[in-house]
């Protein structure tokens, strides 16, 4: 008696087992189903960005890629990063190419102010010189292109000129419409000559 309770209950460990297995493999194949689905759509996406732009994709690790290639005769990029901006995500980046030889600097970020009209109270301004975020954002048109994107931030430094999304990006008009703001910017960049004013650095 005591041994057949004991197969009983052995075959009733083993029949558990079993069945927690079948549903560990259900989810896995559920999570692979959709990973895949992700990714087919992901690639569509990229293929689309590509004939808008010009641009060579290459893909990357969990349905992110990274586009690149020359467009209106400089190098670009656009690839995603992990980022702890106040909150872990995957963050969408462009890079652009340009001729920077004063060694102007300019940062812009969000100012909490999203959804705000005005853009001093939307982003908040850093140059070097100071007067180089007036030259290039005192022109209405773009002042109104960068309220349009989304929560984003914008950095000059050295020969690359750079737009982070503090979000996973993958709409084609979206992001093919930010790489033409990124080298309208890199153009006005290259054709402001200002003398940096900061004090030196002894």
């Amino acid at each position: 008696m005591g041994i057949a309770v004991e197969l009983v209950g052995l075959v009733g460990k083993t029949g558990g087992c079993l069945l927690l297995l079948a549903m560990g493999s259900l989810i896995l194949a559920w999570f692979w189903s959709a990973f895949n689905s992700s990714r087919r759509l992901h690639e569509a996406q990229w293929q689309e960005l590509a004939q808008r732009t010009g641009l060579t994709t290459r893909p990357g690790a969990f349905a992110a890629a990274r586009v690149q290639g020359q467009f209106q005769g400089r190098a670009v990029s656009l690839d995603y990063l992990f980022r702890h901006w106040g909150r872990n995500g995957l963050f969408t980046r462009w890079r652009v190419a340009l001729d920077n030889p004063a060694g102007h600097y300019l940062a812009l970020h969000p100012a909490g102010g999203l959804g705000a009209v005005s853009f001093s109270h939307r982003y908040k301004v850093h140059s070097r010189p100071e007067a180089l975020a007036d030259s290039l954002l005192g022109d209405p048109g773009l002042r109104r292109r960068c309220l349009a994107l989304p929560d984003c931030d914008v950095q000059l430094q050295g020969r690359s000129l750079m737009l982070i999304f503090r979000e996973e990006i993958t709409d084609p008009p979206l992001l093919a419409s930010t790489l033409q703001l990124l080298c309208d910017l890199a153009e006005r960049v290259e054709q402001i000559a200002l003398p940096d004013t900061s004090p030196a650095l002894l």
